[in-house]
C-alpha cells in the first residue's frame, strides 16, 4: 500500500491514527487510488463504528493533500515511514495509538540503535539541574547510549547538546512538522543533530505548526522509543510528568536526578514527589547511574503493553 493513501486517510476529518490503522487492517485489498480509498471506507463502515461518510470531493481533496505532503517531504529529504514499513520503530507498537505514519530526517541507522535513552526535563531548569543533568547525560553517552529528547529549551537542549559535544548520537522527537522547528531558536541545534548522524522525528507532516496537545503526543513517543527515561528536573505539573506517566505504564526504568535539600525548589518538586513515592531510581552518584544503565539496557525485552494517550 502506498504511503500516500495512508496519509490521505489521516487527512480525512475525524480519522486519527487508531481508526486509520483499523480501517487498513479491516480491508482485504490494497489502496492504490482514490476509488480504492472510497471502497475501503465503505467496506470499513460495516465493521467499524465512528466512520463518517465522505463525499468524493472530500476524498479527492484528502488524496491531493497527501500527494502534496509526500512531494514536500521528498524535497526536504524527509523519510515517510508507515507502520507497515520495515524501518518503522517496533517500540511504537507498544502503545495503544501508535502513529500510522512518521516523518524522519537523518540517519535511519541511528533510529535502529538498541541503547536508546530519553533524557528530559523542564524548559527553565535550575543551574544545578543543568550542570548535574549534563554530567549524567555524558556518563550515559560513555556507556553507549543514544540520547532521545524533545528539542525543547532547557533540559532537552542540554541533553542534545551534550550528545553532540561528546561525539554521541541523539534523536529529537518534535511536536510539529520537521520544517517547523520548535522552538525557533533551536533550528541550528536541529541542523547540528542531522550533521552528526542524528535524527529528527515527528508524527506530523511537513507544514504542521505546533499545537498545545501535540506536546503530550510527542511525550508518549519519546518514552515508547526509549529503553528507559531520565528525569533531570520537573515541577509537579510540568510536561515532563506526562512522559513519566507513559514510562511508568510501559514499566520502563525511570531515573530521577536527586536534588540535595539546598537545591530543592518548585522546579524540582516533581523529582522529589517521584522519589518519595518510590516510583523512580535515585540518581545521586556515579554508581547509581551505572546501576540504572545496567538495569535499563541489560533487562529482558519488554512485553507489549497497550498504553493509551489522550488523542486518536
Amino acid at each position: 500500500m502506498k504511503n500516500t493513501y495512508i496519509i490521505a486517510l489521516l487527512q480525512l476529518p475525524k480519522i486519527g491514527p487508531v481508526l486509520a490503522n483499523k480501517i487498513i487492517k479491516s480491508i482485504p485489498f490494497q489502496i492504490r487510488s482514490s476509488e480504492d480509498l472510497n471502497s475501503a471506507l465503505i467496506a470499513a463502515q460495516s465493521r467499524l463504528k465512528r466512520i463518517p461518510e465522505f463525499s468524493k470531493e472530500v476524498i479527492d481533496e484528502a488524496v491531493r493533500n497527501a500527494e502534496d505532503i509526500s512531494l514536500k517531504a521528498k524535497h526536504l529529504d524527509i523519510h515517510v515511514i508507515s507502520i507497515y514499513d520495515e524501518n518503522y520503530p517496533k517500540q511504537f507498537l507498544e502503545i495503544l495509538n501508535p502513529p500510522v505514519v512518521i516523518y524522519v530526517q537523518g540517519n535511519l541507522n541511528t533510529l535502529k540503535q538498541k541503547r536508546l535513552l530519553a533524557v528530559i526535563g523542564a524548559r527553565e531548569p535550575s543551574k544545578f539541574g543543568l550542570e548535574a543533568g549534563y554530567n549524567i547525560t555524558k556518563h550515559c553517552l560513555k556507556q553507549g547510549a543514544v540520547i532521545v529528547s524533545g528539542l525543547a529549551q532547557g533540559c532537552d537542549t542540554m541533553a542534545h547538546t551534550c550528545a553532540l559535544e561528546n561525539n554521541g548520537k541523539t534523536i529529537a522527537v518534535l511536536p510539529c512538522g520537521l520544517d517547523k522547528i520548535f522552538p525557533k531558536q533551536n533550528r541550528t541545534l536541529a541542523q547540528q543533530i542531522l550533521e552528526q548522524d542524528g535524527v529528527l522525528l515527528s508524527e506530523y507532516p511537513p507544514g504542521t505548526a505546533v499545537q498545545k496537545n501535540y506536546f503530550i503526543q510527542r511525550n508518549r513517543l519519546q518514552s515508547a522509543l526509549s529503553d528507559g527515561v531520565i528525569i533531570i528536573e520537573s515541577e509537579i505539573e510540568g510536561g515532563t510528568m506526562h512522559t513519566f506517566k507513559f514510562a511508568k505504564a510501559l514499566q520502563q526504568p525511570i531515573g530521577v536526578l536527586h536534588h540535595p535539600l539546598e537545591y530543592r525548589t518548585i522546579k524540582s518538586a516533581g523529582n522529589t514527589a517521584i522519589l518519595e513515592a518510590n516510583q523512580g531510581i535515585k540518581l545521586d552518584s556515579s554508581n547509581a547511574i551505572n546501576d540504572f544503565i545496567s538495569m535499563t539496557f541489560d533487562q529482558p525485552m519488554r512485553t507489549l503493553t497497550a498504553v493509551e494517550s489522550e488523542q486518536d
